[in-house]
């Protein structure tokens, strides 16, 4: 019976020592795959099942090959260690960086290093050296268990705490949306973290209000649904799914629970909402409640609790979509803004930018200035 031939994983960035290694195992008689980067070596490292791995340590962290860092090495000598085991896949670092000398090798071996390589590679046959590593590792490691031992079994998802941060949002203690200004998904758990507060539960939301709500559909006011709204409905549709999937990645890859679609957010018969085993944990200040499933959209005025007249109000205070955070947040670091830097954050057109920020306005939050020209927003000052 014809053994399986050894197989190793090759991150090197350049060519010339790239084809020098690929002559090298011809010569042992292994396989091997290559990548130039770390991102490639990425995705290779969760698909293969490989042996050994030969690590340059300093490479480009993107396929564009540009700025090629120890950071990015190092990044990647540390995940293999995390996927599989630290010590059990044979990691072979390739360096030039020798004159940082023990303190480095100490580093390495700590992080699943089993040898250091000092380029260039010509001291000893790099075929002599992968042949003893590979002899005592196996000692310690038969070669057929290289891989990392078998995960437990994962447990179904059974619900927990979802913490409100300024600045992200964690379930679990796990980080599932960032509030980084790209999509919808930070505004969407911001409305269906608030409570009805008749029945003291998360609120549900239709599609239709919920874009209303992240104002990315047509008018509150208009009765009959426009291509603008059907749209909306379709993003906010598409953003849920996202993050569904994220949050389902997140819990199996970190929490090794096997979160089902409507296991967090939930439109089975009653439209968007969190399922009620999850509670809602503020670290932001309070969501506020709301009266009834129909809320007001951000098109109509709301009523903000009195502040210090030297304190602008608080956007936790009102239901604000997300841009309208954003918008909020700049003004509060000094940033002066105009509707060109909404549009062009947000890739919106003026006329949502303007809807936007005219909102802001009615409720007092912000206030134009038109000198000089063309003009710019600031925080409203309450007297």
């Amino acid at each position: 019976m014809t053994k399986t031939p050894l197989k190793s994983l090759v991150v090197e960035d350049d060519a010339n020592v790239v084809e020098f290694i690929r002559r090298t195992m011809v010569v042992l008689g292994h396989d091997c795959v290559c990548a130039t980067n770390l991102q490639d070596a990425r995705s290779a490292l969760g698909k293969g099942d490989f042996q050994y791995v030969l690590l340059d340590l300093k490479i480009p962290a993107m396929p564009d090959g540009l700025f090629p860092s120890i950071d990015s090495g190092m990044m990647f000598l540390g995940e293999i260690g995390k996927e599989r085991g630290n010590g059990r896949t044979v990691v072979f670092v390739m360096t030039s960086h020798t004159d940082q000398g023990f303190d480095m090798a100490v580093k390495l071996a700590q992080m699943g290093a089993t040898r250091c390589i000092p380029k260039p590679l010509e001291d000893k046959p790099l075929s002599q050296i992968i042949q003893e590593v590979l002899t005592e590792h196996g000692k310690k490691y038969p070669i057929d268990s290289a891989a990392s031992p078998a995960a437990p079994e994962p447990q179904p998802f059974s619900g927990g705490v979802m913490a409100f941060f300024h600045d992200r949002i964690e379930l679990l203690g796990q980080v599932v949306v960032e509030n980084n200004g790209m999509g919808h998904a930070w505004g969407i758990l911001q409305a269906l973290r608030k409570k009805n507060s008749a029945s003291g539960k998360q609120v549900a939301y239709s599609a239709a209000r919920l874009a209303k709500e992240m104002g990315i559909g047509g008018p509150a006011s208009l009765h009959v649904k426009t291509a603008e709204d059907r749209s909306g409905e379709n993003a906010v549709a598409q953003c849920i799914a996202d993050l569904r999937g994220r949050i389902e990645k997140v819990m199996r890859e970190s929490m090794n629970l096997v979160c089902r679609r409507d296991d967090v957010v939930d439109n089975r018969g009653k439209g968007y909402r969190l399922r009620d085993w999850i509670t809602v944990d503020d670290h932001d200040g309070p969501a506020g409640e709301v009266t009834s499933a129909v809320v007001p959209t951000s098109n109509v005025p709301a009523k903000v609790p009195a502040t210090d007249a030297a304190v602008p109000a608080s956007p936790r205070n009102v239901p604000l979509n997300q841009r309208q955070h954003w918008v909020i947040e700049q003004l509060q670091k000094g940033e002066k803004l105009g509707r060109v830097a909404v549009e062009k954050q947000f890739n919106v057109g003026d006329k949502t930018a303007k809807r936007d920020l005219g909102d802001l306005v009615k409720r007092g939050l912000i206030e134009f200035v038109r000198n000089p020209r063309p003009g710019h927003y600031l925080l409203a000052r309450r007297g």
